[in-house]
This record gives structure tokens, C-alpha cells and sequence, in this order.
């Protein structure tokens, strides 16, 4: 069975990121792995899931830091 893959709408509501930013983070080579097949723009869930847990680390790093 393959990777399931979300579109960016699917992303931007699961992660609660605008449309915008998935887009200029895309050009500035930020935010989770994405890929394209043809125009599309597809992201694999496994690795938002790995990208999502990363960063949920480094903000619970930051905030022990400011403490």
C-alpha cells in the first residue's frame, strides 16, 4: 500500500497554516516536504506527521529555555 498524500487545502486545515504561507514557505524551501506530480502539489502525511512532531519539540525546547 502506498503513502497517502493531502493536498495543501488538507494541510493548511489540519496544521492551521494559511494557504499563503504553505505557499511562500514552499518557495523559501520552509515547511514540511512537499511534492509535485505535474501542477499538483502534494504533501506525504507521514512525513507532515514527522515535521509536525519536530517542531511541537522545538517549541516545547523554546519554551523550557524562556522559563
Amino acid at each position: 500500500m502506498g503513502e497517502r498524500y493531502l493536498t495543501e487545502i488538507d494541510v493548511a486545515e489540519r496544521t492551521q497554516i494559511s494557504l499563503k504561507t504553505l505557499r511562500r514557505w514552499r518557495l523559501e524551501r520552509r515547511g514540511p516536504t512537499f511534492r509535485k506530480f505535474g501542477s499538483l502539489v502534494r504533501y506525504g502525511e507521514e512525513e507532515l506527521i514527522r515535521w509536525e512532531q519536530a517542531n511541537q519539540a522545538a517549541e516545547k525546547i523554546a519554551l523550557s529555555e524562556s522559563e
